[in-house]
């Protein structure tokens, strides 16, 4: 990368006047409406590079550009956790487990049935990544203790060996507070983010360890479920959702935090299996298959006679294992 004394100079005077290029981490990152629209407005032309479902994403239409398919506070976020994932990235540290996937899937249940949508907060992220991270390699090092604070507010999950060490005590509440941590990338309402953890949260979260590790079992099979092409969404995580909700009473700030915490396992989850090879055979998708509750056919009129999503508990409450979805009792 060539720069010109000139250009090396605003360069650097604007990467020291932002907030995302200081090592002080701890820095809230704040971008503007104007600068969250332009971001929006850069990656709709990319839209045709990129894969809506199981096709190529049509070209943005003048309608989109006028009116995105998402909103502002959402691609506001994924600019945050771009820059975020720059970071550690920058700093040698694995991004995608720590930042990426968490996002990726609280968006996924706020936009299911929009891969459109999806595909464009991802362009967002990957271009703000982009821009952060070339910035950073040329103005600095990564010191040290900004390693270190990173990789501390940032746990890698993905860090431990076996599936079945995520349901540990240890673990659990490791994932608790990584999750309290990226709790204002949540939506505690169709239209309004998480407020960031207090104080007392971080000391007690509102989820107890219980709840969270049924959540997690259900993240695992979630994961599990994925990697064999079944619908994760409707056999696992919807009934998950409304067995907290209607069972436990969770209110949509524990909701919000139960879905993150969901998501982070999720994504591990399918990651262990890519990373290990471990092809979903037909004896291993067939067993998986038994353990989720059934989605149930649609009638003449078009109209479900009911969906797995409705029940009260959680998907495996036939086999006690591991990765299970039921929250242990």
């Amino acid at each position: 990368m060539r720069l010109s004394l000139s250009g090396l100079a605003v360069l650097i005077s604007f990467m020291m006047a932002t907030p995302a290029f200081s090592q002080d981490i701890n820095t809230p990152l704040h971008f503007s409406d104007q600068e969250t629209r332009k971001a929006i407005a850069d990656a709709l032309p990319m839209l045709p590079k990129l894969t809506c479902g199981k096709t190529k994403c049509a070209p943005p239409t003048p309608k989109e550009f006028a009116n995105p398919p998402i909103n502002i506070d959402d691609a506001r976020v994924a600019m945050r956790v771009g820059t975020k994932s720059a970071q550690l990235s920058w700093c040698g540290l694995d991004w995608r487990p720590r930042t990426y996937e968490a996002m990726m899937q609280v968006f996924r249940y706020k936009y299911r049935g929009n891969p459109r949508s999806m595909a464009l907060l991802h362009t967002i992220h990957s271009l703000q990544y982009g821009r952060i991270f070339t910035n950073l390699q040329v103005l600095k090092t990564c010191s040290a203790q900004t390693r270190a604070d990173l990789d501390k507010q940032n746990p890698k999950i993905a860090a431990f060996n076996t599936l079945a060490n995520l349901t540990e005590d240890d673990i659990v509440k490791k994932m608790l507070t990584v999750v309290l941590n990226k709790l204002p990338e949540a939506m505690c309402t169709p239209k309004k983010h998480c407020a960031p953890a207090t104080d007392a949260e971080k000391a007690k979260p509102p989820v107890s360890l219980e709840q969270a590790r049924g959540v997690v079992k259900a993240g695992i099979l979630s994961g599990s479920a994925e990697h064999c092409g079944l619908d994760w969404q409707r056999r696992v995580f919807l009934p998950t959702l409304n067995y907290y909700r209607k069972k436990e009473k969770m209110n949509e700030r524990q909701i919000a935090i139960i879905s993150v915490l969901h998501g982070i396992v999720q994504g591990y989850t399918a990651t262990h299996h890519k990373m290990h090879d471990e092809t979903c055979t037909a004896a291993m998708r067939q067993e998986l298959d038994k353990k989720l509750p059934k989605l149930k056919a649609k009638t003449k009129d078009g109209k479900k006679k009911g969906d797995a999503n409705k029940g009260g508990k959680p998907a495996e409450e036939k086999k006690p294992s591991t990765a299970e979805a039921k929250p242990k009792e």
